[in-house]
């Protein structure tokens, strides 16, 4: 200290005395100049006393850290020293800078920087401190230490629901981040959720094999973990499996008449609505084409005509789920000629008492089935002379039309009508005796106009005037036809009256007998 004692530095002669690389053993050490010069005594300077401080030194470096997201933090250092200062510092990338106090640092200036929340984008931030105090500014510095921190788990893009085809596969697919992320699919049957076991459950796509109706309604949730807790399921989807169309009934083949409607129906069920689609064969089945417009469970096929005979029909089902279709078997349209019959009447269509006329039948040949015909005279049935002929006189007058009939094995029959042939009265003022000369049997008949019906007398006299036979009759219709029977008597010319009710006569004639 400066009272002594005091021992003489050797070569320190000069006004200025300098010490290089001072160590701790010249701390408290006091220094005093003594001047001596010619003239005078020496003089001696006041004492200096001299301090040493050692610098801050790091003792422990601060040692990286690895957190989770929002976790806080922190970094410690011990140095040794006396009245050290502290300044820890950050490196983002661009260098180191110092840290203030504030925001979500604390602790800058102190041996300990405490972080209060870190976030992803710090990680890998590194910091450091330097240590100094006020007569050693110059800092030692720690090591760096790095700060790593790691994201909590997070599902970006959620699976969806879905709707599939029995046996197809599909997959739920999500997209998630985090740190050491990892994934668990589950299910839940009805029971709850369970962990699901098969490959591929711990990826973040989770596929599903050849799915059965049974599965149907099934829930699925993935969960995702990480490094960092806690976990987070996703979003809960729903699997929907449909069956295909089944086909309960195939279109039946069908026999029809041409021009008729033939008609096919196929039976199909299916949970999604049905879209039916029909289709034509030309060619025994060896190719099919779409009928378009025909997308309904029934075909319906108007007006069929002989070109489509053979032509087989199938229908396709199918749902929006299930789109490949399932084939109903194929159903055979046979398409039957409708036969012809062609009516005509000759020499005649307007008779005379008695006159005939024939009127004929002209049906179509047999395609392969049994040929029939009916008459009808004004609609009533009526029995030909032989089944293609029937001969009418005056008192078969009326509207005549032949019907055909076609019969197949199957009992499909295909008919049609003849053109109506109408035969007529001729009208005429004489008195009809046919035939004369006779053997004595005759046939008397007049026109008659009357609507209805009146009554009528029949006379017959000799050449002398006596009357050897007398009728009453009844008249409807142009002309009626009398029998009369007169054998009995002689030959000769005869004289016939028409008269009316009353005997007034109407009408007169000859007749020969012989």
């Amino acid at each position: 200290g400066c009272n002594g004692p005091w021992t003489n530095i050797t070569g320190a002669t000069n006004a200025t005395y300098s010490i290089t690389n001072a160590g701790l053993s010249l701390n408290n050490t006091a220094y005093r100049c003594v001047v001596n010069g010619t003239c005078t005594a020496a003089l001696t300077s006041g004492c200096g006393l001299l301090t040493v401080v050692a610098p801050a030194t790091v003792v422990n470096s601060p040692v990286s850290q690895t957190v989770c997201d929002g976790a806080g933090v922190s970094f410690a250092i011990t140095a040794a020293g006396t009245n050290i200062i502290y300044q820890w510092q950050v490196n983002t990338g661009a260098g180191f800078v110092n840290l203030n106090n504030g925001g979500i640092y604390s602790g800058a200036t102190t041996a300990t920087l405490a972080i209060a929340s870190t976030t992803p984008t710090m990680s890998g931030y590194q910091y450091r401190c330097l240590v100094s105090n006020t007569v050693c500014t110059t800092p030692a510095v720690s090591a760096a230490a790095t700060l790593t921190v790691n994201t909590l788990p997070a599902i970006s893009s959620q699976p969806q629901s879905q709707t599939i085809c029995e046996a197809n596969s599909m997959s739920f697919t999500i997209t998630a981040s985090g740190t050491g992320v990892q994934y668990q699919w589950q299910v839940n049957t009805g029971a709850g959720f369970t962990n699901l076991s098969y490959t591929g459950v711990n990826s973040n796509s989770l596929t599903i094999v050849n799915p059965t109706v049974a599965m149907s309604g099934y829930q699925y949730r993935c969960v995702v973990s990480g490094t960092c807790a806690p976990t987070v399921n996703s979003a809960t989807v729903t699997l929907t499996v449909h069956a295909p169309v089944v086909i309960n009934r195939s279109p039946a083949s069908t026999e029809v008449c041409a021009g008729t409607t033939a008609n096919f129906l196929v039976a199909a069920s299916s949970v999604p609505a049905i879209n039916y689609q029909w289709q034509v064969s030309t060619n025994g089945g060896t190719t099919w084409t779409d009928i378009p417009g025909a997308t309904a469970a029934n075909l319906s096929l108007s007006s069929v005509i002989i070109a489509m005979n053979g032509n087989r029909y199938r229908c396709l089902a199918s749902n929006n789920t299930c789109t490949r279709p399932v084939v109903s078997a194929a159903a055979l349209l046979t398409v039957r000629l409708v036969p012809t019959v062609g009516l005509s009447a000759a020499p005649l269509t307007s008779l005379l008492p008695g006159q005939t006329t024939t009127l004929t039948a002209t049906p179509s040949s047999s395609t392969g089935g049994v040929i029939t015909t009916n008459w009808t005279q004004d609609n009533l049935s009526l029995t030909p002379t032989t089944p293609t002929t029937f001969v009418a006189n005056v008192n078969a007058l009326g509207v005549y039309q032949v019907g055909i009939r076609e019969t197949w094995p199957s009992g499909l029959f295909c008919s049609a009508l003849s053109s109506t042939v109408t035969l007529t009265a001729n009208v005429s003022t004489r008195l009809f005796i046919f035939p004369s000369p006779n053997d004595g049997n005759f046939t008397v008949s007049y026109y008659y106009g009357g609507s209805g019906s009146a009554n009528r007398q029949l006379m017959i006299y000799d050449g002398k005037g006596a009357r050897v036979y007398r009728e009453a009759f009844s008249v409807s219709g142009p002309y009626t036809l009398l029998p009369v029977n007169l054998q009995y008597i002689a030959r000769g010319i005869y004289y016939v009256v028409i008269g009316d009710a009353n005997g007034n006569k109407l009408i007169e004639g000859k007749v020969h007998v012989r």
